[in-house]
């Protein structure tokens, strides 16, 4: 009666997961339209959507040999590439061996996905090169195909703890970009059977 609110109703609709859905929607929508472009460039954009869905500050994408001994190719997110710029890194391809690999490589090793939470920056324990920004928490989801590990995607610094929610975020996401890829692949030997017939 004196103009004030005596009391206030309302409600609150939690639209996180379905702007995850809109976001994984137009990632395969975005993978498809570029399934002509190099596999890098692809990673890359699925590294980029898996960041910014697990609200992460790192991500990689490393694709492991026939053996699984060894990583062949790094892929690294855009935000992480401006990161590393920032501290005159320039990331160089480089063969890895699995065995001599830090704690991300157990999501190889176990074949599951892999959350580890560091108590103190990894870099000055020798696992990242001089100079890598530091990694307080990761998550490494590893890509399985027939009870073999083609590649790990890998995200880190999330604000709080990673979680399942995450993990399975980074599967759909792998398992998307492995399905383009393969697509990828397929059409390049059609048009070169098309060619040479």
């Amino acid at each position: 009666a004196d103009g004030h609110a005596l009391r206030m109703v309302g409600t609150m609709v939690d639209v996180s997961e379905r702007h995850q859905h809109q976001r994984l929607l137009e990632l395969r929508q975005r993978l498809a339209e570029r399934v002509s472009g190099e596999a890098p460039q692809l990673m890359r954009i699925a590294l980029d959507a898996a960041e910014e869905l697990t609200h992460s500050e790192l991500g990689f994408f490393h694709v492991l040999d026939a053996d699984q001994q060894a990583v062949l190719q790094q892929v690294w997110s855009s935000q992480t590439l401006q990161s590393l710029q920032r501290l005159g890194i320039k990331p160089q391809p480089a063969r890895w061996a699995i065995a001599a690999c830090s704690d991300w490589a157990d999501a190889i090793r176990e074949q599951r996905p892999i959350y580890v939470e560091h108590d103190n920056d990894v870099a000055q324990q020798g696992a990242l090169p001089d100079g890598h920004p530091a990694v307080r928490r990761e998550l490494v989801v590893p890509l399985l195909r027939d009870c073999q590990v083609l590649s790990v995607i890998g995200v880190a610094n999330k604000p709080a703890a990673y979680d399942e929610s995450d993990a399975q975020l980074l599967v759909l996401i792998v398992n998307m970009s492995q399905d383009t890829l393969e697509r990828r692949r397929s059409e390049q030997r059609m048009a070169f059977m098309a060619f040479n017939d």
